[in-house]
């Protein structure tokens, strides 16, 4: 057998962690998104969790509409890893991420809105990033001010903010951090 490049090396053995410590909670909060994104981009999200990339997927919806067609869709799929959510009233946008959060099992979430789509360089950057923090218990990666280019590396180009710049928050300010600017990986400490 041909010997493999140390960079395949390198890099398997970075799956292999990635795989064993398994920790990366992925949530969607969504409201009739089902159609338009869901069904077409949950699949790509549910091989990256049976590849071990992720570690589970929470999605919590508003209305109910899509929670039904998931239900429908992927009731073979749902488990212990792969968990949907109906809300019982609608709590709005920022709430419903904030649910979605807390309905997490994991250290670390990827919070995706549901209208967007991360792929597999956003998980494994991120997986990376939070590897090298991982003594920080209040981090938040904000891959959404990037000016991306390749390959992808969160050093280069996301906004970080760690430590005591997030502990001196209060819970409503860390959340205020999330609310409109879109995707996310941060600990459930924040």
């Amino acid at each position: 057998p041909r010997m493999m490049p140390e960079f395949i090396q390198s890099f398997t053995r970075f799956l292999e962690e990635i795989r064993r410590t398994k920790m990366l909670s992925l949530c969607i909060p969504t409201m009739n998104r089902f159609d338009q994104f869901l069904s077409k981009n949950l699949d790509k999200y549910l091989e990256y969790l049976d590849e071990g990339l992720i570690a589970e997927i929470v999605i919590s919806d508003e209305t109910g509409e899509d929670y039904a067609k998931l239900q429908g869709k992927y009731a073979t799929r749902l488990g212990e890893n792969f968990r949907i959510f109906k809300n019982d009233s609608v709590l709005g946008v920022f709430k419903n991420k904030l649910h979605a959060c807390r309905l997490a099992r994991y250290e670390h979430i990827a919070l995706i809105d549901s209208d967007n789509f991360a792929d597999r360089n956003y998980f494994l950057a991120a997986t990376l990033a939070l590897q090298n923090c991982r003594a920080e218990k209040y981090l938040i990666l904000a891959p959404s001010f990037a000016r991306p280019h390749k390959p992808l590396n969160y050093k280069q180009y996301c906004g970080v903010v760690t430590g005591h710049e997030v502990a001196s928050l209060s819970q409503e300010e860390r959340f205020l951090i999330l609310l409109n600017t879109g995707n996310f990986v941060l600990s459930k400490a924040v």
